[in-house]
């Protein structure tokens, strides 16, 4: 065989090697490009879940007090009542030793506890959000090669936009001014 041959059959093998690579490569990117944006959205699932139970398990455990305190006024009235009658006392004289009945304050440091842990949670989750689409969305989209080749198979094929960190209305009236006022305590 003559050299020019054997040199056109290298070359050829080493095309379609580079072929080859370049087409694992591309399909590499475009599985993880396919995986962040899953995971983008699982993510955005489970700050809606997070979320929900976080409002959820507060309004049930906020409707606690009111049925201690209910339950308390049944109580106590009959405590009374038993004590001086339905009518109130009507003796002259009369001895009484009083019981205070304690009204406890736990649950509604429960639900405080239930709040803040909630908030933290949620917190991170959003936290978790805001990374994600970080990586995908300003990382892997804008880098070179990779943001030109996922570009080139059509990616992003999910809207930023539609993936929103919650904030609070506060939050979002004081960065849409630009302009805090001091916290009210009172």
């Amino acid at each position: 065989m003559k050299t020019s041959v054997i040199v056109a059959i290298g070359m050829f093998g080493m095309g379609v090697l580079l072929m080859i690579m370049s087409a694992f490569i591309i399909m590499g990117m475009n599985n993880s490009a396919v995986r962040m944006e899953a995971g983008v959205q699982a993510q955005y699932d489970q700050n809606q879940n997070m979320r929900s139970k976080m409002v959820n398990s507060i309004a049930e455990a906020a409707q606690v007090p009111e049925m201690y305190k209910n339950d308390f006024k049944e109580v106590l009235t009959a405590a009374v009542e038993g004590t001086y009658g339905k009518d109130g006392s009507k003796a002259v004289f009369q001895w009484i030793q009083e019981r205070q009945i304690n009204f406890d304050s736990a649950l509604y440091t429960k639900i405080q506890t239930m709040i803040e842990s909630n908030r933290a949670e949620f917190a991170l989750e959003q936290k978790k959000l805001i990374d994600k689409k970080r990586q995908y969305f300003d990382v892997k989209l804008k880098t070179f090669p990779s943001g030109v080749i996922l570009g080139f198979l059509g990616f992003p094929k999910i809207d930023a936009d539609k993936f929103k960190v919650v904030v609070s209305q506060d939050n979002a009236e004081v960065f849409g001014k630009g302009v805090e006022a001091p916290i009210k305590l009172r």
